[in-house]
């Protein structure tokens, strides 16, 4: 029987799972998140947990707070669900069509990221159609954001077309990692792409550092849309 040395032992050191945060400690990350929101008031907003379910409650002023406010819940590490029951002010009563048009009308053209000349709005009792076509995906997207935060929208629905631009997945995914090279604690981020759609995978400092990492994505040439699986510590 030949003689061998012994295996050297392993030095890679063992990983401890993080516990399980409480319902307290979640329901204290998503309020902390709401106020570090920009566009959002921990006030306006009731947070309730109980087995990990995140149920949210109030009336806001707009219908861009109702999905803000559910993006910035479901960031927190911790959070898998969220029932969203936020109201928005004015909803099931009488719309001025009109007038939520006309300011519409005018919130898009003064928005410089939006070619407001290539995009058609109906308004149906708050309900907001969008229609038209535009080159970049975060034109597309920015037209949603400005007519979500117009009072009165009680949704939207963005038809807007993506004029047809040839990508490659590679170069792309290069583009946008250069691009969140100067974002804070970008090293834990993670960047995936096909087809020109770019997700986002690892965590980040905070909600609106999360968006940021977005915005930053979305700005590259060729990027259809952006999936965003960013957790905020």
């Amino acid at each position: 029987m030949s003689w061998r040395w012994p295996e050297p032992l392993s030095t890679k050191t063992m990983t401890v799972p993080r516990p399980p945060k409480s319902d307290r400690e979640i329901q204290s990350e998503v309020l902390a998140e709401l106020d570090r929101d920009g566009r959002l008031s921990a006030a306006e907003v009731g947070v309730a947990v109980a087995g990990g379910v995140v149920t949210l409650t109030g009336t806001v002023s707009c219908c861009e707070k109702v999905e803000a406010t559910s993006d910035t819940a479901v960031s927190v590490a911790g959070v898998r669900d969220v029932a969203n029951k936020l109201a928005v002010e004015g909803d099931g009563h009488e719309h001025d069509d009109t007038k939520i048009a006309r300011t519409i009308r005018h919130a898009l053209g003064w928005n410089t990221a939006v070619p407001a000349e290539q995009i058609d709005t109906i308004v149906r009792r708050g309900v907001v159609t969008l229609r038209g076509s535009v080159e970049h995906w975060y034109q597309r997207k920015a037209a949603e954001g400005t007519v979500a935060g117009v009072a009165g929208v009680v949704s939207v629905s963005n038809q807007i077309q993506l004029l047809a631009t040839p990508t490659n997945d590679e170069i792309l995914r290069e583009e946008v990692e250069d691009a969140l090279a100067h974002l804070p604690s970008c090293g834990d981020v993670d960047v995936w792409v096909a087809d020109g759609v770019v997700t986002l995978v690892g965590e980040v400092g905070s909600s609106p550092l999360r968006r940021h990492a977005e915005t930053l994505a979305a700005a590259a040439c060729g990027v259809r849309s952006v999936i965003n699986q960013l957790r905020s510590r």
